[in-house]
């Protein structure tokens, strides 16, 4: 056999077998490609199906659950009562509210009452920049017309309604809801003022509402002039929920000058409920003054209808609470609506209103102004509710002081926090506590137990805290340097034993001892017989001559020896005016800025409390001639309930009355200087109490 033809046949073969298996491999490879379209065509259209059908199904439950709201709404809208309520029901009337959430059922009603009065002048296009918004504007029949003197066109506009007290207006107007000025309308503003005549200005907003401007500041820290009118700043007086300003307006050509008072609230943001008992008493201090003014009381937040509303809503409420006895707050703002649109725009301003009431006729009137004392217990004051017990008003203090839960003291309750607490429970929330800034690289955390306690006239004046236990005393002084403490008061002496209450200070003067990241170096040290006073230079440990902290803060440490630990109070009132007095005067000498008094005890809430609270009263009889105990009380408790014990409430109510009765003693005298003397009192205010009277409530964060 021809062995080329064998190898050509062989050739022919494999030729013939290879392009089988690579036809083979192809069809293998094609169907392959089509399954795999297929798979993903199959699950992609699965899961758009999947997704649509979830989609339909949320519609349809989204559409259910709106239908259900507005069903419950129409039902809530429909149950709504405007029947006035008796003094008498009003507190459970108002508990059923908040627990049914009932005030957006109200508000709801409310809007079907809406009168239908034209708008058109606000709405012209000349006007419309002269708006915060186009939504809050006033009727046309009410508006605050300005008188036009010279050539310009549409200058009788300002966003300003005419609110009368009745329901006709024919009578004068008792108000006049503005909003806050924009830059281009400051000198509408105070034309607008000197055209009315108006003596009494309400404002109800801040100038910045996180980061938006809600009004702009149209007046001057000492004069400014707008326009033709002269506008000179007389007197200010700050409080911790409000500021009182005195302006004095002048215009050119003119004989006659106004005097302007100037209320402004504090930290009440839009749609937001304030704090009720500061609501009260700015409601108050603004009453006294304009309650009697012929002349309307110009009221403005930032639109001028949600918080303008409110107010005076509350104003006129608790006006006819006084004359009648019933709370009528649906019909007040039914009635005032027919003057501005949307006042009260919101379900929290509605619960803001009828929250002060409630307040009000929970606690009475507790302001003990010193023309009006009578006695020294403020239950035989004048007030909406008589024969009140000073046991009984402290415990109402706990129905309006929030409880702190556990959760909310987190970073105290933290196995590594732990051993920094004198007590485990008491721990500082973390709304209130202040935080470590500085570095300490043996250090990581930011703790230590101590909370902010607001004053008189300023938010976090005090930082109230415990003795530092030993691993704590680099976190004192990392405190004092982070928050420029210029002041640190101990109501303890701490002395017979310092291993329990070590001493947390220098002992050598013009020595410096370093604390964790901190140098402090005692240069001045003075005992008196009431204080040991010892004074610190603190600045922060520099690594390198490269370091950039060299600044650092001057410390003056007062030590209060005249309260032995087996003493429950102190016998003379004088000597903690004294003590307070004094550290205000080291607190105000090394600073221009506000910086907080740091004030201690063993564990930071005996005596601590108590010297906050009597501060607060001490500045409201110099400033403003009156004591309201019962809200300076509240006031220190609010981000440490266990302040201020029973026992040191009734000690408090008595050595207020001893001061305004010393007060009234020495009519010739100034508030001032009265209070400043140090004469030993004849008498001993603090009585005897019993057992159960002197014990401090439970150290609790529950």
């Amino acid at each position: 056999m021809d062995t080329g033809a064998l190898t050509t046949s062989a050739n022919l073969n494999f030729t013939i077998a290879s392009a089988a298996m690579n036809t083979d491999s192809s069809v293998e490879w094609i169907f392959g490609c089509v399954g795999f379209v297929i798979a993903v065509f199959g699950i992609t259209t699965i899961q758009w199906y999947r997704a649509k059908r979830i989609a339909k199904i949320k519609k349809r439950v989204k559409e259910l659950k709106l239908k259900r709201e507005k069903a419950l709404l129409y039902r809530g809208t429909k149950a709504v009562s405007r029947t006035p309520i008796n003094r008498e029901d009003f507190i459970a009337i108002y508990k059923k509210k908040v627990k049914d959430d009932a005030f957006k059922y109200e508000l709801q009603a409310l809007k079907s009452l809406a009168p239908a009065h034209g708008c058109q002048v606000a709405l012209q296009a000349h006007n419309i920049a002269k708006n915060q918004s186009t939504k809050f504007v006033p009727y046309d029949y009410n508006r605050v017309h300005l008188n036009s003197t010279d050539a310009e066109e549409d200058t009788d506009y300002i966003n300003a309604s005419y609110i009368y007290d009745s329901s006709s207006p024919a009578s004068e107007p008792r108000y006049i809801a503005a909003q806050g000025p924009l830059p281009s309308t400051i000198n509408d503003f105070w034309k607008m003022i000197w055209q009315e005549r108006v003596k009494c200005i309400v404002m109800l907003t801040d100038m910045y509402s996180y980061n938006k401007v809600d009004c702009v500041k149209y007046w001057h820290d000492t004069y400014t002039l707008c326009g033709n009118i002269h506008i000179t700043t007389k007197s200010c007086h700050e409080t911790l929920h409000y500021t009182i300003t005195q302006f004095i307006l002048t215009k050119a050509g003119r004989k006659r000058s106004q005097e302007v008072q100037h209320f402004r609230f504090h930290n009440w943001a839009s749609d937001a409920m304030p704090d009720p008992v500061g609501l009260l008493n700015f409601q108050r201090r603004v009453h006294s003054y304009a309650g009697t003014l012929a002349e309307p009381t110009v009221v403005h937040c930032c639109t001028g209808s949600g918080r303008t509303g409110a107010y005076l809503a509350l104003d006129k409420a608790i006006g006819t609470l006084e004359k009648d006895g019933t709370v009528d707050v649906l019909n007040i703002i039914a009635s005032q609506r027919n003057y501005r649109s949307l006042l009260v725009s919101h379900p929290n301003l509605l619960r803001a209103v009828y929250s002060s009431i409630h307040v009000r006729l929970l606690c009475g009137q507790s302001v003990m102004p010193v023309n009006l004392l009578n006695c020294a217990i403020r239950h035989t004051t004048p007030s909406f509710l008589s024969n009140i017990s000073l046991e009984y008003d402290y415990k109402l203090l706990s129905q309006l002081v929030p409880k702190i839960t556990v959760g909310e003291c987190a970073a105290g309750h933290r196995l590594e926090n732990r051993y920094k607490s004198r007590d485990i429970m008491v721990q500082p929330p973390e709304r209130g506590r202040p935080h470590l800034m500085t570095f300490d690289i043996t250090e990581h955390s930011d703790f230590i137990n101590a909370v902010y306690v607001d004053g008189y006239n300023q938010r976090n004046e005090f930082i109230v805290g415990q003795w530092p236990v030993k691993p704590s005393i680099s976190d004192f002084w990392r405190l004092v340097l982070d928050k420029h403490i210029t002041c640190t008061v101990t109501l303890h002496s701490g002395q017979g034993n310092t291993k329990k209450y070590p001493v947390f200070w220098p002992t050598t003067l013009h020595s410096m001892q370093r604390y964790g990241p901190v140098d402090v170096t005692l240069f001045d040290s003075a005992e008196t017989t009431s204080y040991s006073i010892k004074k610190f230079t603190v600045k922060k440990h520099r690594l390198s001559s490269t370091d950039l902290f060299k600044d650092g803060t001057t410390m003056t440490l007062v030590i209060f020896k005249l309260w032995p630990d087996d003493m429950e109070m102190v016998s003379n009132i004088d000597l903690l005016t004294s003590l307070i007095g004094d550290v205000q005067k080291y607190s105000k000498r090394h600073t221009r800025i506000k910086s907080p008094t740091f004030v201690m005890s063993r564990v930071g809430v005996r005596r601590c409390g108590l010297y906050c609270a009597l501060s607060i009263c001490l500045n409201q009889l110099i400033n403003d001639n009156e004591v309201d105990v019962f809200s300076a009380v509240r006031t220190v408790k609010l981000n440490r309930p266990s302040l201020v014990s029973k026992g040191e409430y009734i000690y408090l109510q008595k050595a207020a009355s001893t001061l305004m009765k010393r007060i009234l003693q020495y009519k010739n005298r100034s508030i001032a200087h009265i209070l400043s003397d140090s004469v030993r009192l004849e008498e001993t205010i603090y009585p005897q109490l019993t057992d159960s009277d002197t014990q401090s409530t439970q150290s609790t964060c529950l």
